[in-house]
């Protein structure tokens, strides 16, 4: 019983809450943008920086199948 009134308790996380403010790492660049991989999954990805390929991101927002992502600062 105690379990299951804990688990009324956790909040339910969308693909969105867990994606942005994520750490991801650009694996390719595309004529229109960049394959990011980010939690286990490669995702197409745009940005208003140039970006290269091995470099750390952050996704600032997800738009249907596409990050939006911007450099990190190191």
């Amino acid at each position: 019983m105690r379990l299951f009134l804990s688990s009324k308790s956790t909040k339910v996380l969308s693909r969105a809450d867990e994606l942005i403010g994520a750490d991801a790492e650009v694996v390719d660049i595309r004529e229109k943008g960049y394959l990011v991989h980010c939690h286990g999954e490669t995702w197409s990805a745009t940005s208003e920086s140039k970006l290269s390929i091995g470099q750390s991101v952050e996704v600032v927002e997800l738009l249907g199948l596409i990050l939006r992502v911007k450099p990190t600062k190191e």
